[in-house]
């Protein structure tokens, strides 16, 4: 990938990241999270297995998360259903919340960057790409991570849905990525794991759409309709 033009003959002014599953190794966090939890919490919970029990929790992830991701629930509300869904139990809300504490703090405690991120991250910056984030969430969760992970400084501009407002895959904070950059969205890469809220919100302004399927989960074919599909992230440099 150079940054004096792309295939389009436009030229690449800034290349826009997600965030977990891209940048963070998301499934991971969560898989060792959930079994720090389960071990502590397992009298409580509904789960016999700790298979069960992550499964449970999946479930709740995908329902909670979407609700509160469109602003219908806070961060806060999400955590307290989140245990709801779970306990064996009813739980009060102050009880809810001091369960779902222990989550977080042990979700936190096993962040972990991919490995292909950092040595990407530094060639483009020395290459005089302006890159940024763009990640569904919290705000301070997302931030911490960047922080923790010690990404941040790669970054001119971090959009999260939390803050904004508004998220993936809805063009709005697309938009206010590219503007945040002073320049268009045709002039954008994006860069994400799902197909959903990354490749298609990204291709619904415009901007230039990475796949990065890290899983294989997508056909054999390496381009698609507006998008290419890269399993590894070192794979940009062969962008054209």
């Amino acid at each position: 990938m150079a940054s004096d033009s792309n295939s389009s003959g436009l030229s690449v002014k800034a290349v826009f990241f997600d965030l977990d599953g891209t940048l963070l190794d998301h499934v991971l966090s969560e898989k060792r999270a959930a079994q720090v939890f389960y071990e502590k919490h397992c009298s409580i919970l509904r789960a016999s297995t700790l298979e069960a029990f992550a499964k449970e929790w999946e479930t709740a992830s995908e329902t909670h998360m979407a609700q509160f991701l469109r602003g219908n629930i806070s961060f806060k509300e999400q955590g307290r259903r989140h245990i709801s869904d779970v306990a064996l139990h009813p739980v009060s809300h102050e009880g809810a919340d001091r369960i779902f504490s222990d989550y977080l703090a042990a979700y936190e405690a096993n962040w972990t960057q991919l490995p292909d991120v950092r040595g990407v991250l530094a060639v483009l910056g020395g290459r005089g790409f302006r890159m940024g984030v763009i990640t569904n969430g919290d705000a301070a969760q997302q931030k911490c991570k960047l922080q923790t992970l010690d990404l941040a400084q790669f970054f001119a501009h971090t959009l999260i849905s939390g803050e904004l407002g508004h998220a993936k895959p809805g063009t709005e904070i697309f938009q206010a990525a590219a503007e945040r950059m002073g320049c268009g969205t045709a002039e954008c890469i994006y860069i994400g794991d799902s197909f959903e809220n990354d490749v298609n919100g990204a291709i619904g302004v415009g901007m230039r759409a990475v796949w990065l399927d890290r899983e294989g989960c997508g056909t054999p074919s390496t381009k698609g309709d507006g998008y290419v599909r890269i399993r590894d992230l070192r794979e940009v440099f062969n962008l054209e």
